[in-house]
């Protein structure tokens, strides 16, 4: 995602000390990366025991690969132009659950 959207990050980046919008985005993007990476430092032993094995790597690889097809053709069609009127309450979630299903259109970012 960092390499696909490097150049408006970077307009983001800079235009944050003057703008408000533009700091609140990246504070929500940040709380929403908070929980993930907590659950990740908590259990980041039985994740590698467990999850890096050839054979849950391998059906992980599968079943993703399924569910990709599966939702590519549901055809579904998200217009994410702007998250700005999200609360932090709203995107706290983000970091666990992951990002919506179907096909997410727009970058976000002006």
């Amino acid at each position: 995602m960092v390499w696909h959207y490097w150049k408006p990050l970077v307009r983001l980046v800079a235009r944050a000390p003057a703008e408000e919008e533009s700091r609140a985005l990246i504070g929500k993007v940040l709380l929403a990366f908070v929980p993930a990476a907590i659950v990740g430092f908590l259990f980041h032993h039985l994740i590698e025991e467990h999850l890096f094995r050839p054979v849950v790597v391998a059906a992980s690889l599968i079943v993703v690969c399924v569910i990709i097809i599966f939702v590519e053709r549901l055809a579904l069609h998200f217009d994410v132009r702007d998250i700005g009127w999200r609360t932090p309450e709203a995107v706290t979630p983000v970091g666990i659950q992951g990002s919506p299903k179907g096909r997410v259109r727009g970058s976000g970012f002006r």
